[in-house]
């Protein structure tokens, strides 16, 4: 990582320490270019949000293609019961797993392409 982006994280954080992790690594070598991964999937998370919004976007797109009014009205319903149904499912199966990095990133590649999907079909 270059200076810049070790100097800007230091600027925003006011990070000083230099605390030793449980593999022996040095925290502060770690630490800025993992803030700027967290703050970058975060933005794409909060923009895709935005862009798939039920309150907004979806109920305008089902609007445009002229889909009936009930629809419009199970849209969040759908969703947040959507959401959680594969907390429950697999929620015991990521208990269990050491390294949950992978699960967050298949979980995000999932999301992402049904977006793209969406789009598309629309």
């Amino acid at each position: 990582m270059s200076d810049f982006y070790k100097w800007l994280y230091r600027s925003i954080t006011d990070a000083t320490a230099k605390e030793i992790d449980s593999a022996g690594n040095r925290v502060e070598r770690n630490a800025p270019a993992n803030f700027f991964r967290l703050l970058l999937a975060r933005a794409a998370s909060k923009v895709g949000d935005r862009l798939a919004s039920p309150k907004t976007t979806l109920a305008w797109l089902l609007q445009t293609l002229g889909a009936p009014a009930i629809f419009a009205g199970l849209i969040v319903p759908v969703r947040e019961s959507g959401s959680l149904l594969p907390q429950i499912l697999f929620s015991n199966f990521l208990k269990r797993l050491s390294l949950r990095k992978w699960a967050w990133s298949i979980g995000a590649l999932i999301q992402g392409t049904a977006i793209a999907l969406c789009a598309i079909i629309a």
